[in-house]
């Protein structure tokens, strides 16, 4: 379903998608280079083919670290996409976001 609640009229890996989107961000935001990246999937929709959930850690060139968790899983299938956690730690403090 779209954000309007109909049908797409595509098909992607969304939990992917937004991954991507996700380590460009990070990199813009902390103005460095992703230099590590480690990525988990949960287990396959078998509607769907695709998994539901997934985890990612990222690592800049000058040390910070992003933490990321998405999920579309939802049992009566009305949540939306969401970001459980985003967590970037600067070399000197912490943010959560």
């Amino acid at each position: 379903m779209n954000a309007l609640g109909q049908p797409r009229s595509w098909t992607d890996n969304l939990l992917w998608h937004h991954a991507a989107h996700t380590v460009d961000l990070f990199a813009y935001q902390c103005g460095a280079d992703v230099v590590e990246a480690h990525a988990l999937a949960g287990p396959t929709n078998p509607e769907l083919g695709i998994p539901m959930d997934m985890s990612i850690q990222l690592k800049t060139t000058k040390g910070q670290i992003c933490t990321l968790s998405l999920s579309f899983t939802t049992r009566d299938r009305s949540a939306r996409f969401s970001v459980t956690s985003v967590t970037m730690v600067p070399t000197s403090r912490a943010t959560t976001i």
